[in-house]
């Protein structure tokens, strides 16, 4: 999302990443990466994990979605 070396540090627990590569290839693709992304796994079970209603890993998710 931002540069990790340029932001204010109270901002760093803000970031998101938006490509993630392991042993060279793509585990993770968002944002302008979107078109990199693997293909979508299948729903994750059980079905009301947060991740499948939110999309993303993270409290700052939860709030900004929540309106907290």
């Amino acid at each position: 999302s931002d540069d990790y070396f340029t932001i204010p540090a109270p901002r760093i627990r803000d970031l998101e990443s938006v490509l993630t590569v392991v042993d060279g290839k793509v585990a993770h693709a968002a944002a302008e990466f979107s078109s990199l992304a693997p293909a979508a796994l299948t729903p994750l079970v059980p079905e009301w994990s947060p991740i499948n209603h939110i999309g993303a890993y993270g409290a700052h998710k939860w709030q900004s979605r929540l309106g907290t």
